[in-house]
């Protein structure tokens, strides 16, 4: 009984965080000129993206430009790797397909990529709650796991880009508000978890990996696809 109230805790300060941060610092910024790249597009089609690395000691962002043919193929390939990998096939698998799209150096080997997730992850301890939670039907709840998501049409917002954040080790917290268009995909210590695409409000704790997206103002995101690790991530569904 008492692990189930703190789960309840828990879970009520995340949508209190959700429904207070997130409209307070995405309100400033209207997301109305959203940028969305058509199905057809021609050769001579770009699009301009905000590529955040979040694998070294600080977040590394750039502002990368591409034909809009690539950037839906690297859409593509992220939703093609294969589910049931385990975390680190899976980050790695992200890492191949970031590279195959000239995103990230191929100095950048596997073994390096995975050696700075473990240094990260030495000061990291996991409650013994979380450890044997399950989650329920109506929300994706995980830990210690691998993800990939891609929200249009809404807002995120990322604390600490910018700013002193620095949460053992981990330099990103980040709220979530927007249509997923694909399923919202965690695998870590409660096993696999796949929501459908829809609506929905989500927050990460702690992040390794890269993420990009249409940039309104520093820390805040009109639509951002996400493919890395994290400490702890909850989803909820706003049908």
């Amino acid at each position: 009984m008492k692990q189930r109230n703190k789960i309840i805790c828990i879970i009520m300060l995340l949508v209190m965080s959700l429904s207070i941060t997130t409209p307070a610092m995405g309100s400033m910024i209207q997301a109305n000129h959203l940028t969305r790249v058509p199905l057809q597009t021609s050769t001579s089609a770009y699009v301009t993206i905000d590529f955040v690395d979040c694998t070294n000691q600080i977040p590394i962002r750039k502002e990368i430009t591409m034909p809009c043919t690539e950037y839906l193929a690297l859409h593509h390939d992220l939703r093609a790797i294969p589910k049931g990998l385990s975390v680190q096939e899976t980050l790695c698998a992200q890492l191949a397909v970031y590279q195959k799209h000239h995103l990230v150096s191929n100095d950048v080997t596997p073994q390096s990529f995975l050696q700075k997730l473990n240094k990260k992850m030495q000061h990291v301890t996991i409650p013994n709650f979380l450890k044997i939670t399950k989650p329920s039907a109506t929300i994706i709840f995980n830990a210690m796991s691998a993800i990939l998501f891609n929200l249009q049409g809404g807002k995120t917002v990322v604390l600490g880009l910018n700013s002193f954040i620095n949460l053992i080790g981990f330099d990103i917290i980040s709220f979530h508000k927007g249509y997923a268009s694909t399923d919202i995909t965690t695998t870590g210590m409660l096993g696999q978890q796949t929501a459908p695409p829809g609506n929905y409000v989500g927050t990460m704790f702690g992040f390794f990996g890269y993420w990009h997206g249409t940039k309104v103002k520093t820390g805040v995101y009109s639509d951002l696809t996400a493919s890395g690790f994290t400490v702890f991530t909850v989803w909820l569904s706003t049908k």
